[in-house]
């Protein structure tokens, strides 16, 4: 059995660069759903091994002691340092698990951001070279208003890929 392929040519030159611009927005779609959802795990090992060594160090502090403390001071008393050491780790684990992905949502997003404007530069050329071929063709539609405004157009379009690049 043989399969070949072939490609339909779009009916509207303009198609193309729509199409393009729409597979650009759903590979962003992809990539930011892909990097929101890998980066949301946090070390617990890391979390849990703080809070311990807060406790020991406190109960070695109370072991050095000239007087010897009571029992019951030797189990509560490192408690506290424990649990406040806890809590940095927790936040510090989820801030650094938040930064992480903004790293990576940014990341994506100006990858995504110059694939778009390559794919409008692109465009705006088969705009261009569209213009200068009607300019030709036909050089009283050069003067018209309609001519003049998309004109105008291209050239804003211009502008605002120069200022992301």
């Amino acid at each position: 059995m043989n399969t070949t392929f072939t490609a339909t040519p779009a009916k509207d030159p303009g198609q193309a660069t729509f199409s393009a611009i729409g597979d650009v927005h759903v590979a962003v779609g992809n990539a930011m759903d892909r990097a929101a959802t890998a980066k949301r795990r946090r070390r617990w090992a890391a979390v849990a091994i703080y809070p311990l060594l807060a406790y020991f160090a406190s109960l070695a502090a109370l072991l050095s002691l000239d007087a010897p403390p009571r029992l019951n001071s030797l189990l509560t008393a490192p408690i506290a340092p424990a649990l406040v050491c806890l809590a940095a780790a927790w936040l510090r684990a989820s801030w650094k698990v938040r930064a992480r992905n903004n790293q990576a949502a940014l990341k994506t997003a100006q990858k995504t951001l110059e694939s778009l404007a390559h794919e409008t530069a692109s465009g705006l050329d088969a705009i261009r070279a569209h213009m200068i071929g009607l300019r030709t063709e036909m050089p009283e539609v050069a003067n018209s208003p309609h001519f003049v405004r998309i004109h105008r157009g291209a050239d804003r379009i211009r502008a605002a890929l120069r200022r992301l690049g």
